[in-house]
């Protein structure tokens, strides 16, 4: 079965519908005499004609015979027509290509009202078309009906009803016209805007008109550096008819952890031969903004290297390279820069102005052993 809209067209027939060619045979006398036919030759044949208006009125008739009772009274063209004649109109539709029934894919295809030609033996006709409903729907038409009723009526009241219905079913499964791909972006992302996936799908229904589209997504793979999430897109159109596609989406943690470094560090120290001394309190950290640093177990460790320095009031410059490595394999490194100064003996002056008559005791941190330095001002 045709996957698109279906339209089965009725054609209900009140009265015989043909042609109104040769329906009298028009005589210039009175009681039908023979030999005595108005002069007007139709299908080959004197004296045809197509109406009673024709007969009388146009072709200058006296009297007639209705060919479909050829055995009949004869009429005169003096009686009143309405009295006698009771025949219905006739319509004729002029197709254009197509037949009775037609498969058609969508509403938009739906047919222009046909041509249709009507005519009245008795009497001139009047003709009537009406769709119902009216107006028609503007959207899709799933399970709808539109019915066209064609109407002759003559001035006799003779008349003939033809009623057309088309019946529309929509079957049509709605068409992706772009599905993003699959595609791979780094951990953070915040997958559930579209825009920063691949973008959003588009689809259209079986007629082409636009549909929503939805997604869902489902975790098929929950590997910490290769995690897999499946996204459904789904299209519904107007009358409940969807359809499904896949897209991949791949999170992988390429990013190193960040490491934060304090600020320069100074040490000072008595040792004049400029130990190590790297038990410094302020080591490095790791940016805790980036969670997915954090979520990959990273490891900080350090390294160390020294300088030659020049003691007795010398410095010394420590080199600590810090390294960080996740589980997922990035590493990342930086350098601190720590400098160790050598304390020398005492040194001290005073300012102008400073009392002459003190005394002052110094003592001299970096020698345990040795006396305290005094001084006396006078």
């Amino acid at each position: 079965m045709d996957r698109y809209f279906l339209a089965t067209l009725i054609l209900t027939m009140c009265a015989v519908i043909s042609p109104a060619y040769s329906q009298v045979q028009c005589y210039t006398g009175l009681q039908c005499p023979a030999g005595r036919e108005v002069n007007h030759t139709m299908t080959g044949v004197q004296g045809r004609t197509e109406s009673v208006a024709e007969c009388c009125q146009v072709r200058g008739g006296g009297s007639l015979r209705l060919l479909e009772d050829p055995g009949g009274p004869c009429r005169e063209c003096s009686k009143d027509v309405c009295t006698w004649c009771n025949i219905a109109p006739t319509l004729t539709f002029v197709r254009r290509g197509s037949d009775a029934d037609l498969n058609l894919r969508c509403q938009g295809q739906l047919p222009d009202v046909p041509d249709v030609v009507s005519n009245g033996i008795c009497a001139d006709v009047t003709l009537k078309i009406e769709e119902a409903p009216n107006p028609l729907p503007t959207t899709a038409a799933c399970n709808a009906t539109i019915t066209r009723t064609y109407t002759a009526e003559d001035a006799c009241e003779n008349m003939v009803h033809v009623v057309q219905m088309i019946t529309i079913r929509e079957m049509g499964l709605p068409v992706f016209t772009f599905v993003p791909p699959n595609i791979t972006v780094e951990c953070g992302t915040y997958i559930k805007n579209p825009d920063l996936t691949g973008g959003w799908a588009i689809a259209r229904s079986a007629c082409g008109d636009p549909v929503g589209v939805n997604f869902t997504d489902r975790i098929i793979s929950d590997n910490l550096c290769n995690e897999s999430i499946a996204r459904t897109w789904t299209a519904v159109d107007d009358c409940g008819n969807q359809i499904s596609v896949r897209q991949i989406i791949y999170l992988q943690i390429t990013i190193p952890p960040t490491i934060l470094l304090p600020e320069v560090e100074d040490i000072f120290t008595c040792d004049e031969n400029l130990g190590p001394y790297l038990a410094v309190d302020r080591s490095a950290t790791l940016d805790r903004d980036n969670s997915c640093a954090f979520v990959s177990y990273p490891r900080l460790t350090h390294s160390d290297t020294l300088t030659n320095g020049t003691a007795n009031g010398g410095s010394r410059t420590v080199t600590r390279t810090w390294t960080v490595t996740d589980i997922c394999g990035n590493s990342a490194s930086r350098t601190q820069l720590i400098t160790v100064h050598h304390k020398t003996g005492l040194d001290f002056g005073f300012p102008v102005g400073f009392p002459t008559d003190l005394f002052i005791t110094l003592n001299d941190t970096c020698a345990n052993d040795s006396p305290a330095a005094q001084h006396h001002l006078n």
